[in-house]
């Protein structure tokens, strides 16, 4: 974002003094103490309280880092600037009119995060009317965010006889070439298919494959046995996330996790046994990258020789 490189370009290292450069007690700090003078003359302790108002239920380990983190920076970053203030090439002017732009900037991006979350808002209430069951968010990878999304673009589940028509609409079939003389199977995904949807289950694989040990077994076979990619058992995981997707909302019921065996297990069991069990060893991951697989020869055709005009002599 814009400010991101503003805080990056003008006042390298304050990124880095907060857990996350985006929660409450870094904002303060944006918007009123951004200038490495002023949090270097600051008292620690006036520091410390104003990063508690600024985010009331912080952990005081966490406020104490990060004041401590601060008060390094400004330090530093003051002797940095020292020079060029006493030059007269650097102004406490300018230094106010970078944190002004900064300020501007953070006001457009709250005004937005706030928009988003009164759309967000709104989603899940039409989300509650039209599904008030619940039961795609049962599936593991399947949150709030994903659910509505899926529900909106797939609409009446009736209109697709199988779960195979929903994967291909969806896109998330591998794609085959056939000739009078040629038939290739197991080719890489399609194009068809709504990208948005695409990305929700790409996202919602990478969780439920850790999750759900049918998915996870599906990844293994696939990364292990098969010599898949990361990125190719993905899709084999998402055209399986998506036929569990098609069974809730066809049958209306909950998704119910299960072993290796078909037996029901909860949700820390089922984390438990793809660990045990179903983890790619990191060899395989190394092996399975692209630029580490051995590359195919160019199939060049002969050489012909270059036909002669039949002119000149000897």
């Amino acid at each position: 974002t814009r400010i991101s490189a503003l805080l990056l370009g003008w006042f390298p290292g304050l990124w880095d003094c907060f857990e996350d450069p985006w929660n409450p007690r870094a904002r303060w700090v944006y918007r009123r103490k951004l200038s490495p003078f002023q949090l270097a003359k600051l008292a620690p302790s006036r520091l410390k309280e104003s990063l508690r108002r600024a985010a009331p239920g912080s952990s005081e380990a966490v406020i104490e880092r990060e004041a401590q983190a601060i008060k390094s920076w400004s330090k530093q970053c003051a002797r940095v600037y020292q020079p060029a203030l006493r030059s007269g090439l650097l102004t406490r002017e300018l230094l106010s009119t970078w944190q002004g732009e900064i300020v501007l900037e953070l006001d457009l991006l709250e005004l937005e995060e706030s928009q988003d979350q009164r759309l967000r808002e709104e989603i899940q209430e039409l989300y509650q009317k039209v599904h008030p069951r619940g039961d795609l968010e049962t599936i593991p990878g399947i949150g709030p965010r994903i659910a509505p999304l899926l529900l909106a673009a797939i609409g009446d589940i009736h209109r697709f006889p199988n779960a195979k028509a929903l994967c291909q609409w969806a896109g998330v079939m591998p794609r085959s070439h056939q000739s009078s003389h040629t038939q290739r199977l197991g080719l890489g995904m399609t194009k068809a298919g709504p990208a948005r949807v695409k990305r929700a289950l790409y996202q919602a694989a990478h969780y439920a494959r850790i999750w759900d040990p049918g998915l996870g077994a599906i990844y293994y076979r696939q990364m292990v046995e098969l010599g898949k990619t990361h990125k190719q058992a993905m899709g084999v995981v998402m055209s399986h996330l998506l036929r569990r997707v098609y069974t809730v909302l066809k049958e209306e019921r909950t998704y119910q996790l299960r072993d290796l065996e078909g037996n029901p297990v909860t949700m820390v069991a089922a984390r438990e046994l793809i660990r045990e069990q179903l983890r790619v060893p990191e060899e395989v991951r190394r092996l399975r990258r692209h630029h580490n697989r051995p590359k195919k020869k160019e199939n060049l055709p002969p050489e012909v020789p270059f036909p002669s005009s039949g002119r000149g002599g000897k």
